[in-house]
């Protein structure tokens, strides 16, 4: 966890860091959200945090505590990218190396220019969704059916010609770690990035034990089925690599810290310097477009990382620097650093993101915190 301090010591305004969070509690007040939680840090230090609402499904009530953990969804691709970069480090994968060749069974037509970057970048052209994923998961099938699926996938456009966000990347990335490390990927980042980082309450497959400590998740219009995402047993016996992550606030403040460190946290190191600006720097060609799931006036994305650059209408706001890295979760959750504040941003929400309250409350939100900076 990391330490605490007072806001003025690393050039923080107390009052209007507290107004910005007195936003979420305005959204939790008027039924926006049925809970709520930010942590915000600066220069390695928690400056502020807040919770509020109901961690459990109405008319249950069991209040946000401390210790409340959170479906984060598509959060879990920069532990997978990592897990990845740890490998690249090691001699044991290359970023450019053929996605055939790793996955022999990924062979439909046009996969032959598919590589591991262009997985992690979301710029292999394939769509967001399997097309049976609804099928998978009426039928409860395991992540091996998943990758069976994503594995006869075909691209729609020529690879790192357009970026359009992707599923398929991150599980097919799951699947290429277990292969080279003979364990699953669940263990890899238990063992090689949660554990070194002291990270003690963040599962890809939360045991039954902690399932109380779970916040609900409201996901309007959708059925309450067995497997339903995020809330069911089904699901949370998953673990899928493109957005199965159950934390804690604090420890991904743990993590995001790590990345500004360049790759440490206390003594432990889990990548090296380069590969956090590999992961962190823009991967797109300038020409790079945009797919239909998401348009920007720039594009610009990093290896597991969304990386601000020049895009307009962004979730960290208009205040944050082009640097800004992080990443969002269609559960509600988001993530993310400048690194020319050295500025530590979470906020979560527990609301399905597509049923569109994130929008422009994220950007909003993001704004009053940067504007709590006052050097």
């Amino acid at each position: 966890m990391l330490p605490t301090g007072k806001p003025e010591e690393v050039g923080i305004d107390g009052v209007r860091l507290a107004r910005a969070f007195d936003l979420l509690r305005g959204w939790v007040d008027d039924g926006t959200l049925p809970g709520a939680v930010a942590l915000v840090a600066r220069r390695g230090i928690v400056v502020g945090r807040c919770a509020f609402g109901n961690a459990a499904k109405p008319p249950a009530r069991r209040p946000i505590g401390p210790d409340t953990l959170f479906a984060v969804a598509s959060l879990t691709k920069p532990f997978i990218a990592t897990a990845i970069m740890q490998l690249v480090e090691a001699g044991r994968l290359s970023l450019d190396h053929p996605v055939r060749e790793l996955l022999p069974e990924f062979a439909g037509p046009g996969t032959e220019a598919i590589t591991l970057r262009h997985l992690l970048t979301h710029t292999a052209g394939l769509p967001e969704y399997c097309p049976d994923n609804e099928d998978i998961r009426a039928r409860q099938l395991g992540l091996e059916a998943f990758v069976r699926s994503y594995c006869r996938g075909t691209p729609t456009t020529t690879p790192g010609e357009s970026w359009s966000y992707s599923n398929y990347g991150f599980g097919l990335a799951g699947e290429i770690i277990a292969r080279a490390t003979g364990q699953s990927y669940h263990r890899i980042v238990a063992d090689d990035i949660l554990a070194p980082l002291g990270i003690r309450n963040s599962f890809l497959l939360p045991p039954e034990a902690v399932w109380d400590r779970i916040a609900w998740v409201w996901l309007p219009d959708e059925p309450d089925t067995d497997h339903q995402r995020y809330n069911s047993g089904y699901f949370r016996k998953l673990g899928i690599p493109w957005g199965g992550l159950y934390t804690t606030r604090e420890d991904l403040a743990v993590f995001a810290q790590a990345f500004l460190n360049g790759g440490t946290y206390g003594d432990r190191r889990i990548l090296s310097p380069a590969s956090v600006h590999e992961m962190t720097r823009n991967q797109l060609a300038a020409n790079c477009g945009t797919g239909v799931t998401r348009t920007w006036e720039a594009s610009s994305w990093g290896i597991g990382w969304d990386v601000k650059g020049g895009k307009a209408r962004h979730n960290s706001g208009s205040l944050t620097s082009p640097r800004t890295f992080g990443h969002t979760g269609s559960s509600g959750s988001m993530l993310w650093v400048d690194p020319e504040r050295a500025l530590i941003c979470i906020m979560i929400g527990t609301r399905l993101a597509e049923s569109g309250w994130v929008q422009p409350r994220r950007a909003v939100f993001s704004n009053a915190v940067m504007a709590s900076i006052c050097d």
